[in-house]
């Protein structure tokens, strides 16, 4: 590469990540609108940005007090809020000072999620809240007429349902999207079902219930049950509602609590981590950033500055894939994904200069140092990301709420840090090594060290 090629090539490079910095952290008006940078685009948890709190407290036609099951109860609807996708939430049990009573109160906080207008749900999280503290047994009724009544229950001697699950989104003819949910039906609720539909000449109507509430029904006169609206042993019904598909998948696969509660009050909440927390976050990862480019320049100079501008495009770019990537709500794990993903960037750096002060001190030239050391730290760089990778992916599938969310964070991160190690290191080094002459004063490396 010549000079006047990697002074073209860094100014170009420069405006860019200019540009990056820009959308990242200004606010200007544009219009009659307000653009308040990526940074201000990025969806906060409950964790960071608060949210609604929800007071639920057992019905008054209860029938038994819970007593120690609380911590169940507890536990139970903290799952259920993470299976209908709430990443950062709390739910505790509080004993209420003002009643006389045994049994305690819950208090749910969570964050609405975003339609599409980017406003906060609320009518989805308060539907939400109702699915999780549901009341009461999923019970299938059957008749050949349409509407089942609740004399025609039917699959009352055994397990009927193995797993109930969303889809993912399909589009008909005019480009409506609906959401499937596939009931997954064990061999007795198949079988059973498959017999009824047989010997009604296939039309039959199929009604579900949680407790006293209609989760299913293919009860209308137009639409009946018939064997071609099974896939193998599951039932797929379809809503235009991915919020209800959540809730009827869960619903039917988990049922409703033993206890009946109801919410009482509900309120807006601050963010449990502090109102500032999202602006000292910004400064104290920034800091980070700025404390490792300035080691990296004092310690290895022009290749230093290499080493630094890389690490700021991945900086930029984990910032930008956060509004880029479709449903990331940005919580405390997903901080701490960030701030790992780019220890392990850096990282990478540490191991690709060292190959080459290795190269350099047995007395190979600059230049072939570099093309040496390079092609000797491909696998370990490449090694640690693909290992990160995989701990962020099975993080993401296996574990729920915050953790899931740093599972996204250090995943993206660690693709970031192969693409930034195997690329924007050595374009920048390439770049930074011509502006010196490939001087190995530049380079701040000695050769008498073995």
């Amino acid at each position: 590469m010549k000079k006047g090629q990697s002074i073209t090539l860094l100014s170009i490079m420069s405006v860019l990540l200019a540009l990056l910095m820009v959308l990242t952290f200004a606010r200007f008006s544009v219009g009659v609108n307000d653009f308040n940078g990526v940074l201000g685009a990025i969806e906060l948890d409950y964790d960071i940005a608060g949210g609604q709190a929800f007071e639920i407290s057992l019905s008054d036609d209860n029938i038994k007090e819970v007593g120690d099951d609380i911590d169940e109860v507890v536990k139970t609807i903290d799952s259920r809020l993470s299976q209908l996708g709430y990443g950062a939430h709390s739910v505790k049990a509080v004993k209420p000072v003002d009643k006389d009573v045994l049994d305690y109160d819950i208090i749910i906080e969570a964050k609405a999620p975003v339609d599409d207008n980017n406003r906060p749900d609320n009518t989805t999280l308060s539907a939400d809240i109702q699915a999780a503290i549901a009341y009461g047994e999923v019970k299938f009724y059957g008749d050949v007429a349409a509407d089942p009544g609740d004399d025609k229950q039917i699959l009352t001697d055994g397990k009927v349902i193995s797993g109930a699950k969303v889809l993912d989104p399909v589009l008909d003819a005019e480009d409506n999207v609906y959401y499937q949910v596939s009931i997954d039906f064990t061999d007795y609720g198949f079988d059973t079902l498959s017999n009824l539909i047989k010997d009604n000449n296939d039309k039959y109507y199929l009604k579900i219930k949680l407790g006293d509430s209609v989760i299913f029904d293919a009860g209308s006169e137009e639409y009946s049950l018939s064997s071609s609206h099974f896939t193998g042993k599951s039932l797929y019904i379809s809503t235009t509602n991915e919020a209800l598909a959540k809730q009827t998948a869960l619903q039917i696969s988990s049922g409703g609590l033993a206890y009946k509660y109801e919410v009482v009050d509900n309120y807006a909440v601050k963010a449990p981590l502090g109102e500032n927390f999202p602006m000292l976050a910004t400064i104290a990862i920034s800091a980070l950033i700025v404390l490792i480019m300035v080691a990296l320049i004092v310690v290895y100079r022009a290749y230093g500055v290499a080493f630094s501008l890389s690490l700021l495009a991945f900086a930029l770019l984990e910032t930008l894939m956060l509004i880029a990537v479709p449903g990331i709500t940005l919580s405390l794990g997903g901080i701490i994904g960030i701030v790992l993903a780019t220890i392990v960037c850096a990282d990478g750096f540490i191991v690709t200069i060292k190959r080459i002060k290795e190269e350099f001190v047995m007395g190979k030239t600059l230049k072939s140092a570099v093309k040496v050391g390079y092609k000797r730290s491909l696998v370990p760089v490449i090694s640690v990301s693909v290992i990160c990778g995989v701990v962020a992916l099975a993080i993401f599938s296996f574990a729920s709420g915050s953790l899931q969310c740093f599972g996204i964070t250090f995943g993206i991160g660690a693709v970031l840090s192969v693409i930034t190690n195997l690329l924007l290191t050595r374009l920048f080094g390439a770049i930074m090594l011509t502006l010196t002459k490939y001087s190995e004063k530049s380079i701040n490396f000695n050769r008498e060290e073995k």
